[in-house]
């Protein structure tokens, strides 16, 4: 009865009992083992005390109870409690059994009944700090169990505080930013609280999960110019909070800079040392740097960190011979930086000082005193002393010292010596860096007049009756100033100084040329003297000739420059000039020649020459053309062509008509050599004569008659002849013509052959000319009808007259008991003049004068060759008159055309019969370094007509001219 009230009270299935107890009267039937007894299970052992029951006739129970479900999630649950209520849903009145594992083995951990409504709830243990599977089954009163429930509980159990790890400041632990981040570790997941402060107290400032990991971080903000700490604590999912960690990380914001670094060491302005020292107080902790500028810019130096006394200190090296300026700040942890604080200039000096700008008061040379005032620069403040050298006497003594103003400049008084001396300066600074023999000067007290001027010349065309313009040269001591007088004494003013200059090479002598303007209408005589660098003047020396300027008197004409180069002269009865020019087409020598003619008036100022009248471009290079001139004008020219059939031409000129005539081609057998030859009779009928060598290698001597209005005669042969013959030329006299050719010997030695032409008869015989003599020949006829022939030979010069009313040509008379070559002869009533020239260049000159009935006096002259003559020209023209020209360099040194050369000139010295040679006369001063005489061509009235080639700016060679009329 008991186990039934037992039943009944509980309600449930619990040791064989099954709550099945039906409304009314329905049985309770029970499980294997037991008997109901008064509607009560009991066991089968048992007999029930009550009046016997009869056992209803009911069906039993087999079938299990669904498996409990357990409330809450089933992957897992955490929890700081070990116990956990088990709460749950299985059939009604059910016996629920609970397991720590997970498939519902072995001993429950706890049983119990489901309620009316099938809920249960179950308080087990799990184990600590670890994971606990929660099972479960039921068992129905009949004693039917049900399966494990299908997914167990798991509990996870932790009361273990979680741990902050790591916690720290990223980054430097002073800054300008305002903001830090601070990181950690703790365990995975677990919620992580930041706190102001070291021992997490307050409100948290921020919270945030750490991840899977335990990783974490904030980013904070901090104080102003102050230090900030914070703190953190972890706390984990079960609720287990964990301590503060025990550092606190902490930062100082700081944005306010340093003061600037102060300099306290003694450093000098200047020194020789370029090792130098700075020292001073900074805030601790910072950084200083040192720049050697004045504004901390660029590279530093050096730097280095205060340490906790403030006391900073470096060493540097000054650059060397140059200002140094130095400049320092500081730099604190946080980056802040000071101002720029400039410590001063160091200016490092080790050179002597220099000196420059030395000079004399008076300048030397001088002549006014040996106690000058020198002057000069160097470094301000320094001490200058001056010592004496090469002075003679007192060489090495201390000549005077002072001391250098605040700009450098000195002035010291001297006393020297002697009249010469070498002033060397030392000078020493400040610093006591010296510098001996640092600079120097030469001081000369001259008192010596210079040499005087020589080789004195006047050159001017004198006389002179046209120009004024003259020029004064000669020799003086270099860069000595010439001044030149137009008094002789060297009086009056001063009409010219120049400078005297050097030759092309250190040999030559020192030359000056002074232009002059001379007064019109009478004679100036030039003196000069010399006056050196100290204003000491040399005595006066007379100028070697005078110029006279008369404009009504016989004299030189203007010089004319000329469009053509004549190379022959040659004048008429009439007046008139003709003018010969030929010259190469191309500089080749080969090149064919053009001819030309010119001609002009020969008297009388402002006349002009005619266009020159162009014969040919075409005429044989190795040949001479030939003039021929008549008393009344008429001219012909021949000339062999270079190419062409019968290539000997003949040109004339009639005075009448005043017109040249087209070339005519004469009848010519062989080859013409170029030599011609050419006489013009009166009456202008003309003889032509060339060579020519033919297929038979023989050279002849051909001639041909070209009357004036008749047709050409037929050429005719003179003569074979040897090669390299010469034809002199052709005159003619008396109506008859004399044709003279010579033929090589050797040694410069020459045969002359000769025949005359009567008209109408022909040709005489041969005959030798010059007698045997082998020298220079020349031919040429008078103007009054006759002709001559003069030679020279070993016996002297002779003289033969050609007179065909006589006999042809006339007995030789020796003219001269010498040798010439060159010749000019005149043959008058009013007396006889031959000139002749020999030497190199003819500069041994021998004049002879013959008055009518008397006998031959002669005078010689040699022509100067101090500068070098290239050319000589001699020419008669009055009677008893002759002339010598030349040319040559001279100086004084001047730049000629793409050279170096001295200029050129002409020179010119003229005889008279009874006052003999006259002085020499620099006629032209060419500005130009080349000068060629051509021709000088003298009349018997006294004119004479010269022309020469000069070279010009731009490299040709122009002709000029000047007459003496």
């Amino acid at each position: 009865m008991l186990w039934l009230a037992l039943c009944a009270a509980l309600a449930t299935t619990a040791a064989g009992c099954a709550k099945e107890l039906p409304e009314g009267n329905r049985p309770c039937p029970c499980s294997e083992g037991w008997t109901c007894c008064a509607n009560q299970c009991v066991p089968e052992s048992q007999s029930c005390a009550g009046p016997d029951t009869p056992t209803p006739n009911t069906p039993r129970d087999t079938t299990a109870p669904a498996m409990p479900q357990l409330t809450g999630s089933q992957t897992g649950l955490l929890t700081r409690q070990r116990a956990m209520t088990i709460k749950g849903a299985a059939e009604a009145n059910s016996t629920v059994s609970v397991y720590l594992n997970a498939n519902c083995a072995g001993a429950a951990e706890k049983t119990g009944s489901a309620d009316a409504q099938g809920r249960f709830e179950l308080t087990v243990t799990v184990m600590a700090n670890a994971r606990t599977a929660i099972s479960a089954n039921a068992r129905d009163a009949a004693g039917n169990t049900s399966p494990c429930n299908g997914s167990a509980l798991w509990v996870d159990h932790d009361d273990v505080s979680p741990v902050v790890s790591a916690w720290s400041r990223e980054g430097a632990p002073t800054g300008r930013a305002t903001s830090v981040t601070l990181r950690g570790t703790t365990e995975g997941a677990a919620r992580v609280s930041l706190f102001a402060g070291e021992r997490c107290e307050g409100t948290p400032l921020a919270e945030l999960a750490a991840s899977a990991a335990g990783d974490f971080s904030f980013v904070a903000e901090a104080l102003a110019n102050q230090l900030s700490r914070w703190n953190v604590r972890a706390t984990d999912a079960a609720g287990n909070e964990g301590a503060c960690f025990g550092v606190a990380a902490s930062y100082a914001h700081d944005d306010v800079a340093p003061a600037a670094p102060e300099e306290l060491s003694s450093q000098p302005n200047t020194g020789t040392s370029r090792s130098l020292g700075f020292s001073g107080l900074a805030e601790p902790g910072t950084t200083v740097r040192l720049w050697l500028n004045a504004t901390c810019s660029g590279d530093p130096s050096d730097s280095g960190v205060v340490p906790s006394d403030g006391w900073w200190s470096f060493s540097v090296l000054a650059a060397s011979n140059a200002t140094t300026q130095v400049s320092v700040n500081a730099e604190d942890p946080a980056h802040n930086v000071s101002e720029c604080a400039w410590i001063g200039n160091y200016v490092h000096d080790d050179l002597p000082p220099t000196v420059s700008q030395l000079a004399t008061s008076p300048a030397s040379p001088n002549n006014v005193t040996r106690a000058p005032t020198l002057t000069g620069l160097t470094e301000p403040y320094a001490y200058v002393s001056v010592e004496g050298s090469e002075c003679g006497i007192g060489n090495g003594q201390t000549l005077g010292s002072g001391w250098a103003d605040m700009d450098g400049t000195f002035r010291i008084e001297l006393s020297l010596p002697a009249d010469a001396c070498t002033l060397f300066v030392h000078a020493r600074d400040r610093l006591n860096n010296e510098g001996r023999y640092v600079a120097s000067l030469r001081y000369v007290y001259d008192a010596t007049p210079p040499p005087p001027p020589a080789q004195l010349r006047l050159a001017a065309p004198s006389p002179s009756a046209v120009e004024t313009r003259v020029s004064v040269f000669g020799t003086a001591p270099l860069d000595a100033r010439v001044q030149v007088f137009s008094q002789t004494g060297c009086k009056g003013p001063v009409m010219a100084e120049v400078v005297a200059v050097r030759g092309p090479t250190a040999a030559d002598p020192t030359w000056f040329e002074a232009p002059l303007e001379a007064s019109a209408e009478t004679t100036t005589r030039y003196s000069a003297h010399t006056v050196d660098g100290v204003g000491n003047v040399s005595g006066c020396v007379a100028v070697t000739g005078a110029f006279v300027h008369a404009s009504g008197a016989p004299g030189w004409r203007a010089r004319e420059e000329l469009s053509f180069g004549p190379r022959y002269l040659a004048h008429d009865e009439q007046g008139f000039t003709f003018a010969l020019d030929y010259q190469g087409t191309s500089s080749s020598s080969y090149a064919p020649v053009r001819v030309k003619m010119a001609r002009r008036a020969s008297a009388g100022d402002g006349t002009s020459w005619g266009t020159p009248h162009e014969l040919t471009s075409g005429a044989a290079y190795n040949g001479v053309p030939r003039l021929a001139v008549n008393a009344r004008g008429d001219a012909a020219v021949v000339w062999t062509e270079s190419v062409g059939v019968d290539p000997v031409r003949l040109v004339r000129f009639d005075s009448r008509t005043g017109a040249w005539t087209e070339p005519l081609a004469l009848t010519v057998l062989g080859s013409p050599t170029g030599q011609v030859a050419v006489a013009l009779d009166e009456g202008g009928d003309v003889t032509a004569c060339w060579v020519s060598l033919h297929t038979d290698d023989i050279e002849r001597v051909w001639c041909a008659r070209v009357p004036a209005a008749d047709p050409v005669e037929t050429s005719e042969t003179l003569a074979n002849v040897a090669p390299n013959t010469r034809l002199e030329g052709a005159l003619t006299a008396g109506g008859q013509v004399l044709l003279v050719w010579s033929e090589d010997l050797g040694n410069d030695k020459r045969g002359y052959s000769a025949r005359t032409l009567v008209p109408g008869v022909g040709w005489g015989a041969m005959s030798d000319p010059a007698e045997g003599a082998t020298g220079a020949l020349r031919l040429g006829t008078t103007r009054h009808g006759s002709g001559w022939v003069a030679y020279s030979g070993v016996s002297g010069t002779s003289l033969r007259r050609f007179d065909p009313a006589a006999g042809g040509l006339q007995a030789a008379e020796l003219v001269a008991p010498r040798e010439f070559e060159q010749l000019s002869v005149l043959l008058e009533p009013e007396g006889d003049t031959v000139i002749g020239g020999t030497g190199s260049g003819s500069t041994a000159v021998w004049v002879g004068h013959r008055a009518p009935g008397g006998t031959w006096e002669s005078s010689t002259v040699t022509v100067p060759t101090v500068f070098g003559t290239y050319s000589v020209k001699l020419t008669t023209a009055a009677p008893g008159e002759a002339w010598v020209f030349w040319d040559a360099h001279y100086g004084p040194y001047s730049q000629g055309f793409q050279s170096s050369y001295w200029r050129a000139g002409i020179w010119a010295q003229r005889f008279r019969a009874g006052t003999g040679w006259g002085e020499v006369r620099l006629l032209e001063v060419d500005p130009s370094s080349y000068v060629h005489l051509e021709a000088a061509d003298g009349q018997p009235d006294g004119l004479v007509t010269l022309t020469w080639r000069h070279v010009d700016s731009n490299g040709e060679y122009p002709s000029a001219l000047r007459i003496f009329r």
